[in-house]
Order: C-alpha cells, then sequence, then structure tokens
C-alpha cells in the first residue's frame, strides 16, 4: 500500500530518496528548512556506484561536472608523484568532481520535472510517534502525519536529535577545510595534474582539481589542523575573516616545492572556510518508524566516497521497500539497517584511520608518511576495482 512518507532535508540523499520513492508509488514530500535550494559547499567526488544510482534516475552529471578517471598525489614537500588513485575511464565509467550546488540543482530539476512536492522554510521542532503514524511538527506551527519519517538533514539533523538519538552530538575533527573556485583564465601556471592533484605535506593537505567540461574552473580546498572554537558564534567569526583564512594557507603552503599554489591562493576572491565535525560510529539510526540516512545517521570524515554513500543508502532503502511491501515499516527499517552496517561500520573506520594523515606532523613523520604512500596505493589496488563495481542495488538483502 502506497506511504506518505515524510523526507526531511533536500540535500542529496533526499532528493535522490524521494526519486526512488515516487517511482514505486508513494507518495514522498520533502521538508526543508532553507527557504530556497542550497548552493553551499565545495566539489563533491562522485565514485562510479553512486554516479550509476544517479544516472538511473534521469539525473546527467555530464554537463555539469569534470571526468576524473584518477587522482594523483604528490608530494609538498619534494613536488614528486607519490601515485595515483584510479577509478576507471570512460566509456566504462569513472569519478567525477561536481560543485555540490550544482548537484543540488540537477536533483531539484527532476523534482520539478516529476512532480515531487518540496516544501521550503519547514524547521522541525518535533517528530512524535503515534499508534496511527508519526506526527511532524514545525516551528510555524504546521503540522504534517506521516507513515514513514525519514531524516535527510545531514550531520546536525534535527530529526535525530529529536527523536532518534537526542544524545548523539556531533564531535570536532580537530581539522578545518577552506575552499573556492579560481578561473583557470586567470591562473599563469599550467596544471600539474590531468584532472585532480592532493597534495600531500607537513601542515596538512591542499587538493586541486577541474569542476566543469570545458576546464574553465578550478577548485582548491586547503585541509589544516586547527583549534576548536568553543561555540558556533566562533566559527561564524573565523570564517568571516577571508584574509586570516588566505594568510593561514598561504603561511601552511608557501615556499615548497610547488609553488603553484601560492598563485592559486592569491587569485581567490572568496573562500568558503567550514570546520569539519564527525558522529561516533555504531549509534542509532531508527526509532519505531523514523529513519535517519545519510551524515544524518553516520556522518564521517570526508574520505573522497561520502557522498556516494549517502546515495546508496538512499537506493538500498527504496530497494527494500520494493522488496518487502507488505511488512510494516519497522520490519523494512530493520531489514535496511541489518544489511547496510556492516559497509558502512568498514567504511567509517577506513575513514577515521585515513583522516589521520592529513593533520599537522613532524618533518620525519611526514618523510615517514610519504613512503608509506607507495606501500598504501599497492595495497589498495586490488580493492579499488571491486569497491567501483560495487552496485548495492543487487548485493543480497540481511532479511
Amino acid at each position: 500500500m502506497p506511504l506518505q512518507i515524510a523526507i526531511i532535508g533536500l540535500g542529496i540523499a533526499g532528493p535522490t530518496l524521494a526519486l526512488q520513492l515516487q517511482r514505486l508509488g508513494h507518495s514522498p514530500t520533502i521538508y526543508e528548512l532553507r527557504s530556497s535550494p542550497s548552493t553551499l559547499g565545495g566539489a563533491i567526488n562522485l565514485t562510479p556506484p553512486g554516479i550509476r544510482i544517479l544516472e538511473s534516475l534521469g539525473i546527467d552529471l555530464s554537463p555539469i561536472s569534470h571526468p576524473v578517471e584518477r587522482i594523483e598525489l604528490f608530494s609538498y614537500a619534494s613536488g614528486a608523484r607519490l601515485g595515483e588513485v584510479a577509478f576507471g575511464s570512460r566509456p566504462d565509467g569513472c569519478a567525477v568532481r561536481i560543485m555540490r550546488g550544482e548537484l543540488n540543482r540537477a536533483l531539484v530539476g527532476r523534482l520539478e520535472a516529476v512532480g515531487v512536492k518540496v516544501e521550503f522554510g519547514r524547521k522541525v521542532v518535533g517528530v512524535e510517534e503515534r499508534e496511527e503514524g508519526v506526527r511532524v511538527l514545525f516551528e510555524d506551527g504546521k503540522e504534517v502525519e506521516a507513515g514513514l519519517v525519514i531524516g535527510c538533514d545531514g550531520i546536525h539533523s534535527l530529526t535525530r536529535t529529536l527523536c532518534v538519538d537526542p544524545d548523539r552530538r556531533p564531535i570536532y575533527t580537530g581539522v578545518a577545510a577552506a575552499m573556492a573556485t579560481v578561473p583557470v583564465a586567470s591562473l599563469k601556471e599550467e596544471a600539474f595534474f590531468d584532472s585532480t592533484g592532493l597534495l600531500m605535506g607537513q601542515k596538512g593537505s591542499f587538493i586541486i582539481s577541474f569542476v566543469d567540461q570545458e576546464k574553465k574552473q578550478m577548485y582548491a580546498a586547503a585541509v589544516m589542523s586547527m583549534a576548536e572554537q568553543k561555540d558556533k558564534e566562533g566559527w561564524r567569526g573565523q570564517g568571516k575573516d577571508k584574509d586570516a583564512t588566505k594568510k593561514e594557507i598561504l603561511r601552511r603552503y608557501e615556499g615548497g616545492a610547488m609553488p603553484y599554489v601560492s598563485e592559486y591562493v592569491r587569485k581567490i576572491e572568496n573562500v568558503f572556510f567550514y570546520p569539519i565535525f564527525k558522529l561516533a560510529g555504531q549509534g542509532k539510526w531508527s526509532k519505531g518508524r523514523v529513519l535517519c540516512l545519510g551524515d544524518a545517521a553516520h556522518a564521517m570524515p570526508p574520505q573522497g566516497e561520502s557522498m556516494t554513500l549517502a546515495i546508496e543508502d538512499a537506493a538500498l532503502f527504496a530497494r527494500v521497500l520494493e522488496t518487502f511491501p507488505d511488512k510494516p515499516v519497522e520490519e523494512i527499517i530493520a531489514v535496511y539497517e541489518r544489511t547496510r552496517r556492516p559497509g558502512i561500520d568498514a567504511a567509517y573506520d577506513e575513514a577515521v584511520q585515513r583522516w589521520e594523515n592529513v593533520k599537522d606532523t613532524s618533518w620525519l613523520a611526514n618523510i615517514f608518511r610519504e613512503w608509506m604512500t607507495w606501500a598504501f596505493l599497492w595495497a589498495m589496488s586490488g580493492r579499488m576495482k571491486a569497491k567501483w563495481d560495487f552496485d548495492i542495488r543487487t548485493i543480497p538483502l540481511v532479511v
């Protein structure tokens, strides 16, 4: 029987889920906190498993992204090329680098095309389990009843903190990122990489990538250790001081073996700064007929596949719902969690471990880390193809 489904959040997972649920004959409505679709965020690395799901929903990424067959790793100290992470090649598939705002616009456009309802300016203030369904209360006084509520509202999820797991709060990772795009025409130095380059250094990491087909825009992000601020106002103040942020990036990356970085940073006009948080692992994802997906359930440090994980969450839940249409909602959620948790737990542990490598370190430790990069890439090479061939829509369900 078709369900009335309330989806909280118009990020990436929410629209992806809504498109699949509508195909199955359900009635999803997305409730978004902001007054319009968000254009915030940096460039996303979308890997083949996520791309295939989006393409199956009618999302054409090619005009708004740049294909990434490999991420090339470099030593900032010596300029040496340390190796690469390969994603495959066209036409069979590769990764893409796309601005988060562009992907969100494409998804919202698809929602409009197929008639999925979206309500903006809806801040959730309450989620209540009732015998006949779930009641969602909004700040403006509106109330809705749904047979299922799914929180796709990110790491600071109100769905989670109001209902599913109130005590599970975001944890600062000790690292912040500063991001910006630069017009390629304004740069004198030619790119030292094919599509994406990752510079590894003693004082953090610096990623540079094309984000469009024509290679007109270059995305740059500095990932660096930073002391935690006491509250949100402290973080906001730090983010507003864009000149100080640029100076900090230059302090860390000026004078190395790769001087192009200094030029990129000096050309930046509007830098976007944000602290990076995670959730503790092994937390609750659901309560009754309320479920969290994506970062609302399992936010982890960025590791090049986080957005694909959220897209996969949506695809798997839709598949479980389609496979067991007559099961109670609570049992459908249980099958989803049993099937999904092992993969998420493994990805979380890997992300946390790898995240330590972006933090400030000593000169000697950095030399050792660069040497170990060769070994890491060699060990990973055999697993890469299996990861990129993985399809969440075909794995066995754990009933």
